[in-house]
């Protein structure tokens, strides 16, 4: 196992020294304004496909945070008027409770 797991960080030294010298390469072909099809590696697309995904999920988690607000607040109005609501406060929670999992 000594020399597999030897191997194994071999392995992985090797592919960060490829990777540093991969980003090298692709910062001096973009210097030269290389096109853009070269400069995609199958890595490269998928990091640019992971970074659309990323900003979208953040939009998403805005998005919810700005309703949960919205419904923190809806309840706090029907518990400040103290009148008999639609809604009771308490399964209110529960459902602000559950949309916070």
């Amino acid at each position: 196992t000594s020399r597999l797991t030897r191997d194994l960080w071999d392995t992985r030294r090797e592919m960060t020294a490829l990777q540093a010298r991969e980003n090298d390469l692709v910062a001096s072909l973009r210097r030269l304004d290389a096109p853009r099809h070269i400069l995609e590696s199958g890595q490269a697309h998928k990091s640019s496909e992971l970074e659309a995904r990323l900003v979208e999920v953040e939009n998403e988690l805005r998005q919810e945070r700005y309703k949960r607000l919205r419904a923190e607040r809806g309840l706090d109005e029907i518990e400040a008027e103290r009148r008999a609501p639609f809604i009771v406060p308490a399964l209110f929670q529960a459902f602000l409770m559950i949309s916070e999992i």
